[in-house]
């Protein structure tokens, strides 16, 4: 019988030749193979990741590697893949997820990313069900990830012997180890397999966020040099990126004015309490009867109401906009937010003044107009206001969006940002160079 450490070098021996046969199919994976440690790990009868190492049981290991090698060089994708989508950075506990519908939507993803994917060590026949729960989502979803197949199996529940299939036909790996994630494991050791330096000082979420938009990168160089299909993997590394928050941008757009009001910093109350001691009711200092803040001056917030835009996802978006803005004072007296609803045309135009103006606007929306998107008119229309004086001072156009639509060759006197709603259906490619893009 083999000790310990003989079965943990035979185990570890034998995840070295998948990672290798990986790499030279993919070399952009190198630096995503190289966050990962190999240990045994007894508690598993599989294998699966915490996000640090890759947990395995020899026996496991050994016998999948014998009698079915192109398993296990997919369910080392299947792993790198749930790291690289951040599948196991959620919050535990969250006691309004049902969890084994998450893992589900999980192993659903990652595996259609990979039967997406022309690499020879991963190919697998796919069977007639897993292509039929392909096709069941599909008729709802036309980009796959996590949030959303957790989403619309929340919405559109199979029945239980479905659900039980589906596990099934798309679980490889051990999610128990999914927890630790969360509770920021040690940093990775660097892999002696593969030449790279460990983001040492990092959280291991904000690693895999960096090794994933590395990733994408180089993935869609190699695609382009080579021809490879390797679009629906750079797609979802897109999708799931979670770039600067809505609220910084508008915060952003913020400007310095003076208002009026006590400045308590602008003001030393010893000068002043001395001057009453001294002279009676003759402080020797005033309260400054202004003081500067910053705050929002004129904003333009276009919203695509054609008929590829939901009326729930524009509300969702409305409701995040006045969640931002009323949770701290940032309107001037003279502050306007100009609502431009649009399609082909601008169909309509609100102006608001305070942030109460938003929540009501957003309890009554409804989408209006329905044809095609061409985002020109908005940017015309801007500038045609501008020039008459209606409109001053614009710092800034959130044009929110799915993004499937004609776009401006040229740019305004003021910032344009085009928002997308993260876990929905977007194109966000033809997005102008000089163009700004957020993701809520």
């Amino acid at each position: 019988m083999k000790s310990k450490d003989e079965l943990a070098k035979l185990g570890k021996k034998v995840l070295a030749i998948v990672r290798n046969e990986l790499y030279m199919d993919m070399p952009y994976l190198s630096r995503p193979i190289g966050n990962l440690f190999d240990v045994m790990d007894l508690r598993t009868g599989s294998i699966g990741t915490d996000g640090a190492n890759v947990r395995f049981n020899p026996s496991y290991v050994c016998e999948t590697y014998l009698s079915r090698p192109g398993k296990l060089n997919r369910t080392y994708m299947h792993m790198l893949l749930h790291n690289l989508l951040l599948h196991g950075f959620v919050q535990y506990p969250n006691e309004n997820r049902d969890w084994d519908l998450w893992n589900l939507a999980c192993d659903i993803t990652v595996e259609s990313v990979v039967d997406s994917m022309d690499i020879e060590g991963l190919r697998a026949i796919s069977s007639d069900f897993r292509e039929e729960c392909y096709k069941w989502f599909g008729d709802r979803i036309r980009t796959f990830t996590a949030e959303r197949i957790y989403r619309d199996l929340i919405e559109n529940p199979p029945d239980g012997d479905m659900i039980i299939k589906m596990q099934s036909e798309f679980l490889l790996d051990d999610h128990s180890f999914w927890e630790r994630e969360n509770k920021e494991p040690d940093k990775p050791p660097i892999n002696d397999d593969i030449k790279e330096i460990p983001m040492v000082n990092l959280p291991l979420k904000e690693v895999w966020e960096k090794t994933a938009e590395a990733v994408r990168l180089e993935a869609e160089q190699t695609g382009s040099e080579t021809g490879s299909d390797v679009g629906r993997l750079t797609w979802n590394l897109k999708l799931n990126r979670t770039g600067k928050s809505y609220r910084s941008f508008l915060e952003r757009f913020m400007q310095r004015r003076e208002v009026a009001g006590i400045d308590p910093d602008a003001f030393d109350l010893s000068y002043y309490t001395y001057g009453m001691e001294m002279y009676g009711d003759m402080p020797l200092i005033e309260e400054q009867e202004g003081r500067e803040e910053n705050r929002l001056q004129t904003l333009a917030i276009a919203i695509d109401t054609s008929a590829s835009t939901k009326q729930k996802h524009v509300k969702r978006f409305l409701e995040e906009t006045y969640s931002i803005l009323e949770g701290k004072d940032m309107f001037f007296s003279g502050s306007k937010v100009f609502i431009i609803e649009c399609d082909d045309r601008v169909q309509k135009v609100i102006t608001l003044k305070n942030p109460s103006d938003i929540k009501k606007y957003a309890d009554h929306f409804e989408v209006s107009g329905g044809y095609g998107t061409d985002f020109r008119p908005v940017f015309t229309y801007l500038k045609d206001k501008a020039a008459s004086g209606e409109i001053n001072e614009l710092r800034a156009v959130l044009y929110f969006t799915d993004g499937y639509g004609i776009y401006p060759s040229k740019p305004g006197n003021y910032e344009s940002i085009f928002v997308f709603l993260k876990d929905e259906d977007y194109d966000d490619h033809g997005v102008p160079d000089w163009a700004g893009k957020v993701y809520i």
